[in-house]
């Protein structure tokens, strides 16, 4: 939809921000990750905590807030997991188990691991079962870590 020359960054970070159209908007976050990741963390973060736009485009700056800015990213799992949408918490269980071979930062993935598995043994069962089978993945990806 964008041309990448033609937008700077302050005017992704706008699109993001005030969304009249999640898919545009979407779009230019991953736009804004290539062009300013630090910038695109900050949008991203913004996003989630203003719950700017629905679960899907929050999820999806979830993603891009992971790949961006992963100790701000695993703060807004310490913080939130527990009580961000379902549909986020299962995007926040994949963006981790990208990870799972990832030698570098270590450390704080399995930190991740470890407040997500709090967050799932929280929520009630029943509001778990949409995403089981991201639950499920994740258990077995780290069941040794």
């Amino acid at each position: 939809m964008f041309i990448e020359q033609e937008i700077d960054a302050d005017a992704l970070a706008a699109i993001c921000l005030s969304p009249e159209d999640f898919e545009e908007a979407a779009e230019a976050l991953l736009l804004l990750e290539r062009k300013n990741r630090p910038l695109a963390g900050k949008v991203a973060l913004e996003v989630l905590t203003a719950r700017i736009g629905d679960i899907y485009y929050r999820a999806h700056a979830f993603d891009v807030l992971y790949s961006a800015a992963l100790e701000v990213a695993i703060e807004y799992i310490e913080m939130h997991a527990s009580t961000e949408s379902v549909y986020v918490l299962g995007t926040m269980l994949e963006s981790v188990m990208e990870d799972s071979s990832v030698f570098e930062g270590r450390d704080k993935i399995l930190k991740a691991v470890s407040l997500l598995r709090k967050a799932v043994g929280a929520r009630p069962q029943d509001e778990l079962d949409s995403i089981a089978e991201q639950i499920a993945l994740f258990e077995v990806t780290y069941k040794y870590g």
